[in-house]
């Protein structure tokens, strides 16, 4: 009978244990996708039939011109997560990258949170979810305010709190893995590929 070799078997049982975070972040993770997807396609549905006028799809051939409202989406802002303008504001889109918004930051946080590190590795790496999910809900609180003004809810500091949370995050979790992995790890990174 072949028996498992110690490391084999560990793998089996940390794929087993991470089974239910991952499809449920997977889960999450696809789920943002679709709603990201469909604000797109809101947020650009007045540019629909003349987007690809004068292409070589179309045959070079030019169609209508582009729309007033078409022209005022390419000069604004992104759907994600709210235009900064209200005019630029369409229907469902806002609302659904604010969802988008959210899952993504579940979805991290769920990944993170089913792995087996320690609390504060897991605390540190949990860090952009937390800011995605913070983001989304200033974002939803001024898609409500028909009157607000595009800098009053989200700062430059806000959005730059999910970047520099998630190289923080990368950092820690590097930490770990080397830690973890010990001069083993640290003697194959030095060397190449045939030298071991």
């Amino acid at each position: 009978m072949n028996k498992a070799s110690p490391t084999a078997t560990r793998y089996v049982e940390t794929v087993r244990e991470l089974r239910w975070p991952l499809l449920l972040s997977a889960t999450l993770m696809l789920a943002s996708t679709a709603a990201a997807a469909w604000s797109t396609y809101l947020h650009w549905l007045a540019c629909r039939g003349s987007m690809l006028s004068g292409s070589i799809i179309h045959g070079c051939s030019y169609g209508p011109e582009l729309s007033d409202a078409c022209l005022r989406r390419m000069d604004g802002a992104i759907p994600f997560p709210y235009p900064p303008e209200p005019a630029e504001q369409t229907a469902w889109a806002s609302e659904l990258g604010v969802a988008a918004t959210v899952l993504l930051g579940l979805a991290w946080s769920t990944l993170v949170l089913g792995l087996g590190w320690s609390r504060r590795t897991k605390a540190a790496a949990a860090l952009p979810g937390a800011a995605s999910t913070v983001l989304a809900g200033v974002a939803a609180v001024a898609i409500g305010d028909a009157g607000r003004n595009p800098d009053d809810y989200l700062s430059g500091w806000l959005w730059l709190s999910i970047e520099v949370s998630a190289v923080l995050a990368l950092i820690v979790i590097m930490t770990v893995i080397m830690t973890l992995c010990g001069p083993r790890c640290r003697s194959t990174t030095r060397t190449g590929p045939g030298e071991r």
